[in-house]
């Protein structure tokens, strides 16, 4: 009997089989991995730029107030703009003059006030590092309340300003 030595054994298919197998996984795990950090990555950015975006909002829009109010929906009948931060499906977003202006990325804020003439803002930041910032009022101080503190631990918050 003569010996067939054009195919491929079992034991040939199988091993190629397998190390096949072990590189396309390998391939899979590192596309996996890289979709995974750019997701993470686009995750923070969003949350970056709303931070960033929310310190803006509120330096530019408190910066130069001449009337203040901070309260759990409160009327301030001299202020004309309203600051909010609203609460939607467990988390807040920032809203200024009726028009959403963040996403939904704060768990709680809370707004101390340091001194006469500066606030300090606390923003509590689902799945990232919480937030602080002060602002320096130009041209207001407040004439009581000074180390009291106003957060969103018992719903929306607005800032009425003029």
């Amino acid at each position: 009997m003569k010996d067939n030595e054009n195919g491929f054994t079992i034991v040939e298919l199988m091993l190629y089989i397998v190390i096949s197998s072990i590189i396309l996984l390998s391939i899979y795990s590192f596309i996996n991995s890289g979709f995974l950090n750019y997701q993470l990555g686009s995750n923070k950015i969003k949350i970056q730029r709303d931070i960033y975006l929310s310190e803006e909002i509120i330096k530019n829009a408190l910066r130069d107030v001449t009337k203040l109010k901070i309260d759990t929906f409160g009327e301030c009948d001299s202020c004309t703009d309203k600051l909010k931060f609203i609460k939607e499906n467990d988390n807040f977003y920032l809203s200024l003059n009726g028009s959403k202006k963040t996403n939904n990325i704060f768990s709680n804020i809370e707004i101390e006030i340091l001194k006469k003439n500066i606030l300090k803002f606390k923003f509590d930041i689902n799945n990232y590092d919480n937030y602080e910032m002060n602002l320096l009022l130009n041209n207001f101080e407040f004439e009581s309340g000074v180390g009291s503190s106003i957060e969103t631990s018992s719903g929306n918050l607005e800032i009425l300003y003029d």
